[in-house]
């Protein structure tokens, strides 16, 4: 693998989270690093590449030690150092500043609702909306990029219109929107929270509509096949890469799931290619769509784009 194309490693530090979201694909949550593990990883992906470094879960926030490894990963002069997170424990100010002070450079806040009673049955934790809220508010006052992560689910995607509307009131500039992966949770719950893409795709039309007439930074969808929102390619994730001249995986980075594992691009050999993506014009620059999702859906909803310019 080309060093220069790697542009962000995660590290999993571990599954345990103080919340239970519905759709996670977390299924085993009694996995856990120790200190030593992460830093070991945080070294092995020092020589993958310095552009980005992200921390995710499970809830990184919750660790005892997580100041000690952000400050260990600044050490090792990353350019961005990354934080993917539900927001809730930064609704302490105080904390939300140390990690901004120790080396935070970019905040994830996963938000997936415009109300407090969906929110918190998605996550499973009552009181979970107040507090990432406030975790959002915290992290806006700093001197740190923001980005929100929304999950697309069947309990959300009819609301996104309204989370945009929502998140434009709180003065967040960058949104992203991710459709869920049918694994733990989710696929433990399957007929509760995983819609059809196609029954998705005039919803996420209208979404999209309304983030451009709200002038946001950054609207970006990801893990949905362009062949479902071809009228906003400028939006999918793929397609940017595409243009930014990054092949398949690229853009991915790798993961360390497990201390003595090699580092495994994410998303490689998890998602499938059916024929209707032979067709397709932009094959080659389509991961495709979650194993578990075919298995479950098929093929017969996915219609290939053979013609880019028209499009």
């Amino acid at each position: 693998m080309d060093k220069n194309k790697i542009s962000k490693i995660e590290i999993v530090v571990g599954f345990s989270c103080n919340n239970n979201c519905v759709f996670c694909s977390v299924g085993n949550r009694n996995f856990d690093k120790t200190t030593y593990q992460v830093k070991e990883d945080i070294r092995k992906a020092a020589k993958e590449t310095k552009k980005e470094i992200n921390f995710t879960g499970g809830e990184p926030t919750i660790r005892k030690d997580i100041l000690k490894i952000i400050k260990f990963c600044r050490k090792l002069d990353f350019d961005r150092i990354e934080l993917q997170t539900n927001g809730r424990m930064l609704a302490y100010s105080t904390f939300a500043k140390k990690i901004v002070e120790y080396g935070i450079t970019n905040v994830y806040i996963s938000f997936h609702a415009p109300t407090e009673t969906l929110q918190d049955f998605i996550t499973q934790s009552k009181g979970s909306f107040k507090e990432s809220i406030q975790g959002l508010r915290n992290i806006l006052d700093l001197d740190v990029r923001l980005q929100t992560n929304t999950v697309i689910s069947k309990l959300n995607y009819k609301v996104l219109g309204k989370l945009m509307i929502f998140f434009h009131d709180l003065k967040v500039r960058e949104v992203e929107l991710d459709f869920l992966r049918p694994m733990g949770n989710a696929w433990k719950h399957f007929d509760l929270v995983v819609p059809k893409k196609s029954e998705i795709s005039p919803y996420l039309e209208d979404t999209l509509n309304i983030a451009e007439d709200l002038a946001f930074d950054n609207v970006f969808v990801d893990d949905y096949p362009l062949c479902f929102m071809k009228k906003f390619r400028q939006n999918n994730a793929d397609y940017i890469a595409m243009l930014q001249g990054l092949k398949q995986h690229d853009e991915q980075g790798f993961s360390y799931p497990t201390p003595q594992s090699k580092p495994i691009q994410i998303h490689e050999n998890q998602k499938a290619k059916g024929l209707p993506c032979m067709e397709c014009s932009f094959g080659a620059h389509c991961e495709g769509d979650w194993n578990e999702y075919i298995q479950k859906m098929g093929w017969d909803e996915f219609k290939p784009i053979k013609d880019i310019e028209n499009v």
